[in-house]
């Protein structure tokens, strides 16, 4: 591989700070984050100029006390669910 590889501890700003890419999102101010780990939470460090933020997360294999911790990363967490129909519903209202 040529480019840089993204992986679990390096899923932020900085990871994509030298593509073009970057470029079309600096401004933002409003994120919908997806996660199906704590880690993916921090995908936003570095951005500054967010003003909304909804953060969404996929739990797999829940127990009462993953629950709560995801609870408590994520605005919404998804339990047991692979399909996309919250997201592409919230998608769909803010069209």
């Amino acid at each position: 591989f040529n480019d840089k590889i993204i992986h679990p501890l390096n899923k932020d700003e900085h990871a994509i700070h030298n593509t073009i890419y970057y470029q079309t999102i600096l401004e933002r101010q409003n994120v919908i984050l997806l996660g199906d780990s704590l880690g993916d939470t921090a995908m936003i460090d570095g951005m500054n100029n967010l003003k909304n933020v909804l953060k969404i997360g996929f739990l797999n294999h829940s127990t009462p006390e993953k629950l709560e911790t995801y609870k408590n990363a994520f605005d919404i967490v998804l339990c047991e669910d692979e399909t996309f129909v919250v997201p592409n519903s919230i998608l769909k209202v803010i069209q």
